[in-house]
């Protein structure tokens, strides 16, 4: 399907973290799934907890999980983001969410295709 058809915000987001997610799997070499677990992790609960009130819920999981030590925390990490889905935020925390991937990506150097039709609308910019 053309990316330009995909009518719904949700639909582009969904796809151009699809097209992230595979270009950066395909520079490091690692599959798709593993590279979104990470970035999940990395980058998606971080965010969601640096807002805890439009998530509340991720922030009383990752409270409860704090408590059982640092090593235990990893793990606790991993199984928390592996439950989010980047859909659940908002406008606003999602473009911070693409953002931060893209700088994610950069220090690894890795330069991901912005399409025209879908990055200019997802980042709020006026030229979408």
């Amino acid at each position: 399907m053309a990316l330009s058809m995909i009518q719904t915000s949700a639909g582009r987001r969904q796809a151009l973290l699809n097209i992230w997610m595979e270009v950066i799997g395909d520079e490091t070499g690692y599959p798709k799934g593993e590279i979104n677990a990470l970035i999940k992790q990395r980058k998606l609960l971080d965010l969601m907890l640096s807002y805890p009130e439009h998530y509340p819920d991720v922030t009383k999981s990752h409270v409860r999980f704090s408590a059982l030590g640092n090593s235990a925390l990893d793990a606790a990490r991993a199984a928390l983001a592996a439950h989010l889905r980047a859909a659940d935020l908002t406008d606003e925390h999602f473009t911070e969410y693409l953002v931060e991937i893209e700088s994610f990506a950069g220090d690894m150097g890795i330069q991901l295709p912005r399409p025209g039709d879908l990055y200019p609308a997802l980042m709020g910019r006026a030229d979408a």
